[in-house]
């Protein structure tokens, strides 16, 4: 079972997700961390033009508001 996990889904799993590499992830820089190679992805996957760009601009706006 494990022979077959490749580096790249080993780090996709929980067990890359412990305290420690969680705190790992929060220094490195933002265009590196999992979170945004993510939505980044998810972003991209929107075959709608019109619903992408309204997306885009929600969380620039999302980004810009204040607690």
């Amino acid at each position: 079972f494990f022979e077959e996990l490749t580096e790249k889904n080993a780090a996709a799993t929980p067990i890359s997700l412990s305290p420690v590499n969680i705190v790992e992830e929060r220094k490195r820089e933002p265009m590196q961390k999992r979170e945004t190679l993510e939505l980044v992805r998810a972003y991209y996957k929107i075959t709608e033009p019109n619903v992408r760009k309204h997306l885009f601009e929600l969380v620039k706006a999302a980004g810009r508001s204040k607690d």
